[in-house]
Formats: C-alpha cells, sequence, structure tokens
C-alpha cells in the first residue's frame, strides 16, 4: 500500500468544478527599534480619509470577527463601545452612542452579513465614523471591519483596514493594507512597496481626528527576492506574501515576475492566494524552509506543481474510507495548498498491491 497520491488542480492543470473625519487610529511610529535603518530625508505624505465599503470586497489576511456582546467596542465620546442588545433574535444596535437602539438587524442568511455605519464623536470632539459587517456566528452576533482610511500617493491607492478590530489603524503585524488596485491585503509593515520603491512607513495624527501616512525612501541593505519566475501554476495568481517578523516587514511580491528589492533578513512565506475563474486556493507556509535574503544578492524560490497529497483512512476489512479534511497538499518547496474553494475535482485514491503493485481498490470524493 501507499499514502501518497499527486493531485494537478492550480498547479499543474486549471481548477475544475469547482469627506468624513476617521476614527482613531495608531501610531504605527517607522521600523522596530533593531529593523532596517533608514537616512533623514523629506517623507512623502499620503492624506487619510475613512470609508466604509459596503459592500466588502477585500481579503484580508489574518480576517477574524469578535463577539458583540453588549456592544460593538469601539470608543467614542459617549463610552467605550455602540451598545446592543438581542431582542427575539434580532440584534439592537445604538448606531449614534447616544442611547437610542435606532438599527434593528434581522439575521442574514448563513454565510452573508449586515453592513452597518457606526456615528458618533471621539474624545477630542470630532467627528467618527465606522463600518462594521454583522453576522448570526455559532456563538451568536459578531462583526467584523467593513471600512478603512483611504489615500492615494499619485496614482497609487493605499487603504488601511482595522484587522484586529480595537479600532486602531497601521499598527504593525496587526492590521492590513492594500497598496494598488488589488484586492488582497497585506498585514500592516513598517516598510512597503510603492511602484517597485521600497519606503518606510508609518501613520501619525494630524489635526483633530485627523491622519496621514509619511513615506520615506527606504535605506538600508536590500537584495532581490523573485517569487514569482519559479512558481508553476496555472491559476492566477493573486498574492504572494512574506514576512520578516522581527522586523515588522510584511510584503506581497505576487505582482513582481522578475523579483523585486526587499530589505535584507530572514524571512517566511506568510500567506498566498490563487484563483481560476470562481474557484480560489490558499497557500499556508507548510514545511517551507526560511528565505534568507543577502545584500545585494538574488534569491529565487522554486516550489508550485506539481501537488503531492498526504492522507489518512480508515479500514475494516476492505473497506477504505477516506475524508476531505484528512487530506492535505504540498508543493515543490514544502508550502501547503488549503481552504479550495469551491471543492473542486476529487483527487483519485488507489490502494495497490505492496509486492506487484496491482490496484486493488480506488476510488474518489463524492459529487466531485
Amino acid at each position: 500500500m501507499f499514502d501518497t497520491v499527486s493531485h494537478a488542480l492550480f498547479l499543474a492543470a486549471a481548477l475544475s468544478g469547482a469627506p468624513q473625519a476617521p476614527a482613531p487610529f495608531a501610531d504605527a511610529g517607522g521600523t522596530a527599534p533593531d529593523g532596517p535603518s533608514v537616512r533623514a530625508v523629506e517623507p512623502l505624505t499620503v492624506e487619510l480619509a475613512y470609508r466604509g465599503f459596503r459592500t466588502f470586497e477585500f481579503e484580508l489576511p489574518d480576517e477574524s470577527y469578535a463577539p458583540i456582546a453588549d456592544g460593538i467596542p469601539i470608543a467614542h465620546s459617549g463610552g467605550d463601545a455602540f451598545a446592543a442588545r438581542v431582542e427575539g433574535g434580532k440584534l439592537m444596535l445604538d448606531v449614534e452612542g447616544n442611547g437610542t437602539f435606532k438599527a434593528v438587524i434581522e439575521p442574514p442568511p448563513a454565510g452573508e452579513t449586515v453592513s452597518v455605519t457606526l456615528r458618533g464623536t471621539d474624545a477630542a470632539g470630532e467627528p467618527l465614523r465606522y463600518t462594521a459587517r454583522v453576522r448570526q456566528g455559532q456563538g451568536g452576533w459578531e462583526y467584523s471591519c467593513s471600512g478603512g482610511l483611504v489615500g492615494n500617493l499619485g496614482e497609487t491607492k493605499i487603504v488601511l483596514f482595522d484587522q484586529d478590530l480595537d479600532g486602531l489603524y497601521g499598527e504593525p503585524g496587526e492590521d492590513a493594507l492594500v497598496v494598488g488596485r488589488g484586492r488582497v491585503a497585506t498585514t500592516m509593515s513598517t516598510v512597503i512597496l510603492v511602484d517597485d520603491a521600497l519606503h518606510t512607513v508609518r501613520l501619525v495624527a494630524g489635526e483633530g481626528a485627523a491622519a496621514h501616512l509619511e513615506l520615506t525612501p527606504f535605506e538600508g541593505a536590500t537584495g532581490t527576492l523573485d517569487l514569482v519566475s519559479g512558481f508553476e501554476t496555472k491559476g492566477k495568481v493573486l498574492s504572494l506574501q512574506v514576512a520578516d517578523r522581527r522586523n515588522h516587514v510584511y510584503l506581497d511580491l505576487a505582482d513582481h515576475d522578475e523579483g523585486a528589492r526587499v530589505p535584507v533578513g530572514t524571512y517566511r512565506f506568510d500567506t498566498g492566494r490563487l484563483a481560476s475563474g470562481d474557484n480560489r486556493v490558499s497557500i499556508a507556509s507548510g514545511r517551507m524552509e526560511k528565505i534568507v535574503v543577502e545584500a545585494d544578492a538574488s534569491t529565487t524560490l522554486a516550489w508550485g506543481g506539481p501537488l503531492t497529497g498526504e492522507f489518512t483512512y480508515g479500514r475494516q476489512g476492505l473497506t477504505f474510507q477516506f475524508e476531505p479534511d484528512k487530506v492535505w497538499y504540498y508543493g515543490r518547496a514544502g508550502e501547503e495548498y488549503y481552504d479550495w474553494t469551491p471543492i473542486g475535482a476529487s483527487p483519485k485514491f488507489v490502494i495497490v498491491d505492496a509486492e506487484d503493485r496491482a490496484e486493488l481498490v480506488s476510488g474518489v470524493f463524492p459529487g466531485t
């Protein structure tokens, strides 16, 4: 018998079947104390304004939902949260922070959310707005962010998200951002790529509740990291993100076909996303080795397809039982592929005789 099976899907074949003022913010404060150094130069400034997205089309790298319980914990002049209660299964929300439950929200269909905007003033008396997605989870009503701070550096759009749901923005390693027109966000970083140029970035306060980004050309040592040219796939690459967590550097290199200059350091592959039509699959580091980028050197990763599947199974006599959540798919560099949406084509499982390799039994998951 053997317990591995090749599975193409995305990698060896296409997948088949399958102006308001912002809310309060955090001062990100540049790089970590032992992070990349920069030379003092005049920074570029990106003015930011809050925008709510009634239809949230972004993918956050570490999206989560938090329980609402007695309220959505966004601080305002009237308290530490916008109050909430549940009556007859409906969510009642004080969306203006004045003690009146004006919003009455029916439970949405499974897998869907309802957009709601909270309005009030902050502790300084400045206007505050926070748009959230609410849904009824297994443990009760819960919420996630559905808005962000938006600005432009020339023709490049930048959006910051309160990924960790604390009402603050720009926290390296905790929040998220999008640079450009993409919809897949990156973990908030102390260094970002804009038009192939590296900049250190920090979020700073302005008058009242206003905020802006300060971008300074990165002056530390760099090397070239290429995740694209050696990546075997027939799917569309949406995101390929690496992380140097020690220095709070998170970069998405999916659009850099010949590599990009990045700060020297020791990186790990963080997260990725592929598409084929309406189908999606996520990538995790799995068993990948660390990626070391040295000064003025080039590092190219050979990875992707074909995939190898590993699985466990149950057996009673000549009956074998396989389960989709007990199959793991790995690429050439040890990266793991998961969260296939929809599930797509099933791999074929074959049990063979250990001596003559004759096929004893085979099967696929039903409905695929």
